[in-house]
């Protein structure tokens, strides 16, 4: 299997990209049973960082542990508010009635089983109830020595992970929404949250009461989690909303992963994790330059009379420079279009000697040819096209390329119309150390057999 079949087909949840069953799941359940197969799969669950915060792995487990305490307040302490998302979202009463349901959980209120589970697994039920889940998050921050939500700002990381997730349950197809908040949220739970409760039981000096945010959700959230999978599982009997429930979860499993990566290269090297972001370099003064002419919205060719603004570039005569190297078969000319005003484009008039080439180079401009008479071809890294009057050939930026002229009696001439301007004036003098010098000099780090 290619790469680029691995990653469109997740072939262990028997799920296809477009959210399709396949012959490995079949039916409603199979599908949702897939998807959930899928998620508990995913880097988001057996990340790297979970897995060394929960061995004691890391440099400093104790500032770890401190740290997710820190940023991930500010992440639990929204649930409730991406719940309510979620609820208003939905049509049918007895989806909205389950939902609520575990919205009072959230704020601390249990039934009678919801009371026997936390008992099951060490919870003192006077521990938790009436404690909204935000104030047993705080509870356990202020233990392990982090501040609790509200007590610090919030990381720009944070943000950007909750307003994301928000973003996607209120706006995105209500499909989309259960997959994000159901399957890929409440559904691994329990199994993401194993690490963190092992780097918890190791940290000293944690009462259980403290602790108990999270056996509590481990206990709870099978709740929460059977409510959401029969949630999708009903959506899922319309076809058309598989694709939806399959793309909320990888949206917000994308989006965990990406905070669990911030929070790993943090704990790695914790005396670099709060240095002040450094800022940003400042811009080359010739970019600045042309910047502040752009933004002040004046015309700078405004002076010139309209003749002065339009060339015939098969008579110009500005001449550039001139190659030739007879050894080499190298032999043109290059003459530049010297509009006022110019700026940000350079077009220039390159004239090819019959039988003639220019040398192999390469730049950071981007280039169009526009072929005005005669034919012949470009090469454009390993590859040649023909090029004729009338023609118009494209090249990248930093691609290796050299025009031959095929006749062996007419020159060939091409209008170049790069944006020499603008690139020069953000990397600087780069041209002279990226093409031969005259005389047919070879171009420093041209490929092999160049000349």
């Amino acid at each position: 299997m290619n790469a680029h079949e691995m990653v469109q087909n997740p072939a262990s949840s028997g799920i296809d990209a477009n959210g399709a069953t396949t012959g490995v799941a079949t039916g409603i359940a199979g599908f949702i049973g897939g998807l959930a197969a899928e998620a508990l799969g995913h880097r988001a669950v057996r990340h790297p960082y979970l897995a060394a915060l929960g061995a004691g792995a890391l440099p400093d487990p104790a500032w770890a542990l401190r740290d997710f305490a820190r940023h991930y307040a500010g992440y639990s302490a929204h649930f409730p508010r991406f719940l309510t998302a979620l609820i208003s979202r939905l049509e049918v009463p007895a989806h909205r009635a389950a939902l609520l349901q575990n919205l009072a959980e959230e704020s601390g209120h249990y039934g009678p089983d919801e009371r026997a589970a936390l008992e099951a697994v060490g919870v003192d039920p006077a521990w938790v109830d009436g404690v909204p889940h935000r104030e047993l998050f705080a509870r356990f921050a202020r233990a392990v020595g982090a501040p609790a939500p509200g007590e610090a700002p919030v990381a720009d990381e944070v943000h950007a992970w909750r307003d994301q997730l928000l973003l996607l349950l209120q706006a995105g197809p209500a499909a989309e929404a259960v997959g994000a908040l159901g399957l890929g949220t409440e559904q691994i739970v329990r199994v993401m949250y194993g690490p963190l409760c092992a780097a918890v039981a190791r940290h000293p000096g944690l009462s259980a009461a403290d602790a108990a945010f999270f056996p509590l959700h481990t206990a709870v959230d099978d709740h929460h989690q059977e409510s959401l999978r029969q949630i999708a599982v009903d959506l899922a009997g319309d076809p058309a909303a598989r694709p939806a429930l399959r793309r909320g979860m990888l949206k917000a499993l994308q989006l965990r992963a990406a905070f669990w990566d911030w929070l790993h290269a943090r704990a790695v090297d914790p005396a670099r994790a709060d240095l002040p972001r450094s800022a940003p370099p400042p811009r080359p003064p010739a970019l600045e330059a042309l910047l502040q002419r752009a933004a002040a919205r004046r015309p700078l060719g405004d002076a010139a009379p309209a003749a002065a603004l339009v060339a015939r570039p098969l008579e110009a005569e500005a001449p550039m420079y001139r190659n030739q190297n007879p050894r080499l078969g190298i032999d043109f000319s290059v003459d530049r279009l010297a509009f006022p005003g110019l700026e940000a484009l350079d077009p220039r008039v390159l004239r090819v000697a019959p039988g003639a080439v220019n040398e192999l180079h390469r730049h950071a401009h981007e280039t169009l040819f526009i072929a005005l008479e005669g034919e012949g071809e470009v090469r454009l890294g390993d590859d040649r096209a023909p090029l004729r009057a009338g023609e118009v050939a494209f090249v990248p930026r930093w691609i290796w390329h050299q025009t031959r002229n095929t006749s062996a009696e007419r020159p060939l001439v091409i209008l170049a119309i790069t944006d020499f301007g603008l690139t020069s004036a953000l990397l600087g003098d780069y041209d002279r150390r990226t093409r031969q010098a005259e005389g047919g000099a070879d171009a420093g780090g041209a490929p092999e057999g160049v000349g």
